[in-house]
């Protein structure tokens, strides 16, 4: 099963090139999942055109690098991860990797050949932080984030973290460095409105 099949519909918002400086969010909206992709620079969002394909609302993790797209659906009661290039307008053959029983992922990020998996298990949120050459996961180390269920979307560049979560009704962006271990201040907490709804969050830069 395909997910970007033509059931529900998928917005894709573009600006100037495919991947400089863009930031791409997937969210629901009714029975479909919506991706925007558009320029940021780490504080402020640029302006952006229109595409529309087709989706269904079971993403559950999203990346880009401008070149590879990458995300985790539910198929049933199994979650797979599809690996498939993606210019910004048009999406190559898919890759399936089998990854879990449980709908419990709230992030996915994938860069220089480490994986950065967010999830939200036994009343926390962690992430799981593995090696991944795009075929098999080696090593693994987990680390606390939150105890609360609030994370909708997730990127990580092994040096600067930035996150969807859910508050008071309200969903916000945080950027912040993030050394693997240990998290420092924030360096924006920009509010993304009042949807509860998404599903991921990638910053290529």
């Amino acid at each position: 099963m395909r997910l970007l099949a033509n059931t529900t519909l998928l917005l894709i918002f573009l600006s100037g090139s495919a991947a400089a400086q863009q930031a791409g969010y997937i969210f629901k909206d009714g029975s479909a999942a919506k991706l925007t992709l558009r320029a940021f620079d780490g504080s402020d969002f640029g302006s952006n055109r229109l595409r529309d394909l087709s989706s269904w609302d079971k993403i559950r993790g999203w990346n880009w690098d401008g070149k590879v797209a990458s995300y985790l659906y539910m198929d049933g009661d199994t979650t797979r991860l599809t690996i498939r290039t993606f210019n910004g307008t048009v999406f190559g053959p898919d890759k399936l990797i089998t990854f879990g029983k449980a709908d419990k992922w709230r992030g996915w990020s994938w860069y220089n050949g480490v994986a950065s998996i967010i999830y939200y298990e036994n009343g926390q949120t962690k992430i799981n932080i593995r090696k991944f050459d795009g075929d098999s996961f080696s090593g693994e180390r987990i680390v606390l984030m939150d105890p609360k269920d609030n994370i909708r979307g997730w990127n990580w560049d092994g040096k600067t973290a930035s996150y969807l979560f859910t508050s008071g009704g309200r969903t916000r962006l945080v950027v912040r460095p993030f050394n693997g271990h240990q998290f420092g201040p924030n360096k924006e907490n920009i509010d993304m409105g009042p949807s509860s709804t998404f599903r991921g969050w990638s910053w290529c830069r």
